[in-house]
């Protein structure tokens, strides 16, 4: 296994979403501080959802995708997503692989009204 695959299956999906975004903010040229401004809030937040301290809401990953111009799905963790940068990958993926990603806070089911 290599570095990289123990890295990211450490990873709370918070904490991967929020690598995901660090690498498509370096990618499009854009700073955490014009993703905050873009969302309404402040950097230390934003910086506190990237490092996977704060939940990611659906609508923050919904709105950060708009301003990042990639599809949600970029975003989330794949089936095949062993490294932050697929497209550079060079490493064949083995089928059988486990992934213990965790939904972080935010992805529970309502309780409220029942």
């Amino acid at each position: 296994m290599s570095l990289d695959q123990e890295y990211i299956e450490k990873l709370s999906v918070d904490s991967y979403i929020g690598e995901r975004v660090h690498l498509w903010l370096r990618r499009r040229g854009h700073s955490q501080v014009e993703l905050s401004e873009y969302l309404g809030m402040t950097q230390a937040s934003v910086s506190r959802k990237m490092k996977g301290k704060t939940a990611w809401t659906a609508t923050n990953i919904y709105h950060v995708a708009q301003f990042l111009q990639v599809s949600v799905s970029e975003l989330f963790p794949s089936e095949n997503a062993y490294r932050l940068d697929v497209e550079t990958a060079s490493e064949s993926l083995d089928p059988k692989a486990e992934f213990h990603l965790v939904a972080g806070a935010g992805f529970e089911p309502t309780t409220s009204g029942l």
